[in-house]
């Protein structure tokens, strides 16, 4: 009985959601026939709530249950079932109202969510006056709405369909029910979230690897209609046709963010996350292609975005933002700043598992930076593999790293040797697990212009000249400006 889809979901009920149940079974009950009682399905609810939060076996052992909820009844097979599966569609019915009631997909237009409704049951009631009202006021708010995201268009949409729907029934010999400005909204709901998703996926293609072709095969199609239909200079679709062409390398960086710059006004906090994580990610790539000077760029963007709120979500940073933040701080011996983003954010980490680890491992790398060596190395000495790989290469390069500076040099070579066969044997993976190129290159070059560190003379200036130059001309290297301040040391003075 613990496995059951219904103690799943009770199990994951708020206080607030479990309090309310009650009252909504004395509402739903009503207007629902099941092949069991009304009152025993809200016994069950009963029962269970009085039992323990974490429903353990003996607690839901059926036979106990069944005596709780049916004491003066004789044992009857597939009764108890039978109720368990009317409690749970009472409470689907539940999670389902709410959902719907507080916005759903519209959740930040209440406004919306519960006129919707009334302008369907105006239209199946033929209430003419009253739906050709409702319907005029959504247009005209759905109009005046400034930030034209996908659910402002689907809001729209749906808008015209109901109105066209009406025409078609009671208005048909009159224009033509509607029929062009559903059309309309359809088009551009369907471009802007066709672009959206386009620049999604080319985004996490990069990151990740995978064919997409047959998903760019149809942006010749889209620019056609966005031609025809003359919406260029609509501020979201200018601005996500210049994401596109920057994801793909196809346009110059300023262009990209001079229309971001001048059309932000127009979109939602998360449109401008995505906009400004798209920005931010060129700025790596420059970086990772050799062009270092972006690093300060990039620098300056997180300090921004931070301050602005576009890195966060649900009021926190991910794993991977904050391993961001943490590096190119340390690239750009920002340390001050970066211990103060550390100390106020220890609890506003958003991950399931591992934040503590997300937060030592931060923590380490600033100590690293500071040259505290043995307080960086005690930060992440625990066995804890991250799930996130990124955090993983991380972590095996710092801890090479700390191995060099303490000259322990043998422990160091081993640890570079085992890297390299993970590096190696990651890549022989189905393709879908392997590292982009633009993540394996880099941790391979780290790992050769490690062997080659180790087995580096102070003495010999020839290679460590070569070394140098080397490294310069290198132009991704995980760790590049760790390997320039150890050569630059040696070099001749």
């Amino acid at each position: 009985m613990k496995d059951s889809k219904l103690l799943e979901i009770l199990n994951i009920l708020t206080v607030e959601e479990s309090q309310e149940l009650a009252a909504f079974l004395d509402f739903s009950l009503l207007r629902t026939t099941y092949d069991v009682a009304d009152d025993d399905i809200k016994k069950l609810w009963q029962v269970i709530r009085t039992l323990k939060s974490n429903f353990n076996d003996t607690e839901l052992d059926p036979n106990l249950v069944y005596k709780m909820v049916f004491p003066q009844k004789n044992f009857v097979k597939g009764r108890l079932e039978k109720t368990m599966s009317a409690l749970l569609k009472e409470i689907e019915k539940m999670i389902a109202y709410r959902f719907y009631t507080e916005g759903g997909l519209f959740a930040s237009d209440e406004s919306f969510a519960k006129q919707y409704p009334l302008l369907q049951f105006y239209a199946q009631r033929q209430l003419n006056h009253r739906f050709e009202r409702s319907v005029e006021k959504l247009k005209e708010d759905c109009e005046k709405n400034t930030y034209k995201d996908q659910n402002s268009l689907l809001k729209s949409y749906l808008v015209e369909v109901a109105d066209n729907a009406y025409e078609s029934l009671y208005n048909i010999q009159k224009g033509d029910a509607n029929l062009r400005a559903t059309i309309d909204s359809l088009d551009i709901f369907y471009v802007v979230a066709r672009l959206s998703y386009l620049a999604d996926v080319i985004a996490q293609r990069r990151k990740i690897g995978f064919d997409i072709s047959a998903q760019l095969s149809l942006l010749i199609d889209i620019e056609s209609i966005i031609n025809k239909k003359n919406w260029k200079k609509v501020p979201i679709i200018e601005t996500y046709e210049q994401a596109i062409k920057l994801l793909l390398d196809e346009d110059n960086f300023s262009i990209f963010q001079e229309t971001l710059n001048r059309n932000e006004q127009y979109f939602t906090l998360t449109q401008r996350q995505t906009f400004r994580a798209i920005e931010r990610n060129k700025c790596v790539d420059f970086f990772n292609s050799g062009q270092k000077e972006y690093i300060f760029t990039l620098a300056k963007l997180l300090e921004q975005h931070l301050d602005a709120g576009y890195l966060y979500y649900q009021s926190g940073l991910i794993p991977s933002t904050l391993l961001n933040l943490t590096s190119v701080a340390v690239k750009v011996k920002n340390l001050d700043w970066l211990k103060k983003v550390l100390d106020t954010h220890k609890n506003r980490i958003i991950s399931t598992d591992d934040s503590e680890q997300v937060f030592s491992f931060n923590y380490a790398v600033y100590h690293f930076a500071k040259g505290e060596y043995k307080a960086a190395f005690e930060q992440i000495s625990s066995d804890y593999k991250f799930k996130d790989a990124y955090y993983d290469l991380s972590k095996r390069r710092l801890e090479i790293k700390i191995f060099y500076e303490q000259k322990e040099f043998d422990l160091c070579a081993a640890r570079n040797e085992a890297f390299k066969n993970y590096l190696f044997t990651r890549t022989k993976k189905k393709k879908e697990d392997n590292f982009p190129a633009t993540t394996f290159e880099p941790n391979n070059n780290f790992v050769n212009f490690m062997s080659t560190l180790l087995n580096l003379s102070k003495n010999d200036k020839h290679k460590i000249k070569l070394f140098h130059e080397k490294l310069l001309e290198t132009p991704a290297i995980a760790e590049y400006e760790w390997f320039l301040e150890k050569i630059t040391a040696l070099l001749p003075k």
